[in-house]
């Protein structure tokens, strides 16, 4: 066989692979919809109940509480108990921050230094040095606080 066919059936293989992947991915988020929904709208109610009467960096401690937790057993606190599982669970988490600031008291220096999210350079050192001082260097925590930045950015 020539290197022609033979690459031509590799090619042909990895967009079979693609497209059964994006089809099965297409076919989950289809049947759990009304789950992922569901628990989007729970996740913000919490955060939002969880944000009154206190200020937008116990959201983001409480958030990242929350994030060590994705993956294990259920994380309960005076909210909710919520059972989080990999990036799902990850998302439910930033929509709780979401909640919470919305519904927190945003003290007036909580944005100061916070880079928009489209300064790439800025938002990534601003986003590890954030994780670093809150003891996760990991890069689920940079993805949790992108929810800051979204927040700094919208009108108050």
């Amino acid at each position: 066989m020539s290197g022609g066919k033979v690459a031509a059936i590799v090619v042909a293989i990895v967009v079979v692979a693609v497209g059964a992947a994006i089809g099965a991915g297409w076919w989950w988020l289809r049947a759990h919809k009304d789950e992922l929904q569901r628990t989007g709208k729970e996740s913000f109610r919490d955060g939002a109940h969880y944000g009154i009467g206190k200020d937008a960096n116990a959201c983001v401690v409480e958030a990242e509480r929350r994030l060590r937790h994705v993956g294990s057993s259920p994380v309960s606190s005076s909210v909710s108990s919520v059972s989080f599982d990999g990036i799902l669970g990850e998302a439910a988490n930033k929509v709780f921050l979401e909640g919470c600031l919305k519904a927190s008291t945003m003290p007036p220096s909580f944005c100061d230094g916070v880079p928009k999210r489209d300064d790439m350079t800025a938002s990534v050192r601003w986003l590890s040095t954030k994780c670093a001082t809150l003891g996760d260097a990991r890069e689920p925590c940079t993805r949790l606080l992108g929810a800051v930045q979204e927040r700094c950015e919208a009108p108050r």
